[in-house]
């Protein structure tokens, strides 16, 4: 004898499941980590495989000193920087992977060095990635630092005057 009750929920089931294996995404993100100085772009590659054509990409950073945007790898322009955004996103037909280009950037008052979290997500899918903000090239000394090194110079210069007047 079929028990009606349980029939129902068994069919309820498989519909729910259905209804979720139907929305699917994969999101990789590379590299997982790279080096960003300040004041100049990071450049990762985000590849995407979903089954869900009207949806969005969304990022966020851990930092306002840190501020990115996503475009699509055929898009000629990024949209404006930002610590959070969304990436609005729909596909014309055909099957994944897609990719898509994140720029980050470490902006003035970034701690260096320091490392810093990028998430960026779609659906239910969550992908995370490292800027690694490093210093310039060009290092300024501070004061105390110029102050000493100046009087010893001065000091070594006086030892040589000496030693060449006493001989």
């Amino acid at each position: 004898m079929i028990d009606k009750r349980k029939t129902f929920f068994i069919a309820m089931v498989m519909i729910s499941l259905i209804g979720i294996a139907a929305a699917w995404a994969n999101l990789g993100i590379s590299p997982d980590t790279q080096s960003i100085y300040v004041g100049t772009y990071g450049y990762y590659t985000l590849t995407l495989d979903s089954s869900d054509s009207g949806s969005a990409l969304n990022w966020a950073t851990d930092s306002p000193t840190i501020v990115a945007s996503i475009k699509d790898s055929s898009s000629a322009s990024y949209p404006a920087d930002a610590q959070a955004g969304t990436l609005p996103i729909s596909y014309t037909g055909g099957t994944g992977p897609y990719t898509y280009d994140l720029r980050v950037m470490p902006i003035s008052g970034a701690v260096v060095p320091s490392t810093h979290d990028i998430s960026v997500g779609f659906l239910t899918q969550q992908g995370w990635t490292k800027a690694v903000v490093t210093g310039s090239g060009n290092i300024v000394p501070e004061l105390p630092t110029s102050t000493l090194l100046t009087v010893g110079l001065i000091g070594l210069i006086g030892i040589v005057k000496l030693r060449r007047k006493d001989d």
